[in-house]
């Protein structure tokens, strides 16, 4: 149903209904690639509703030491860890605004905070 169909919401369903992910990220290529070609048609068609969306049978579960870390100058939640690059920037600001103008960042250096 992938290429062959010409009809976006029939291309649509196609994509939400697939289990496999790759195959289902190939279908989204594909229709994302079509979309923008303008080679799609929107023409009402009648469809069976979607119940339920595909989804992978298992997730691939990893012991917690193999997962990913976010790199190390990147601070969790917003935060701005001091020496960091976010950090030297927002100082730069600060220093730079006009006088009288204070930065509003808590993490600059302005009396305001302090």
């Amino acid at each position: 149903m992938s290429k062959t169909a010409k009809n976006l919401f029939v291309r649509v369903r196609a994509c939400l209904c697939e289990s496999d992910v790759d195959e289902k990220l190939r279908l989204a290529t594909e229709l994302a690639d079509d979309w923008q070609a303008g080679r799609l048609l929107r023409q009402p068609v009648e469809l069976e509703d979607v119940v339920e969306a595909g989804r992978p049978k298992k997730p691939e579960l990893v012991p917690p030491r193999q997962l990913k870390r976010c790199q190390p100058w990147r601070a969790k939640r917003g935060l701005v860890i001091p020496g960091s690059r976010e950090a030297a920037l927002l100082t730069r600001r600060a220093r730079s605004a006009p006088e009288g103008k204070q930065s509003r960042h808590p993490n600059t250096a302005s009396s305001q905070w302090e």
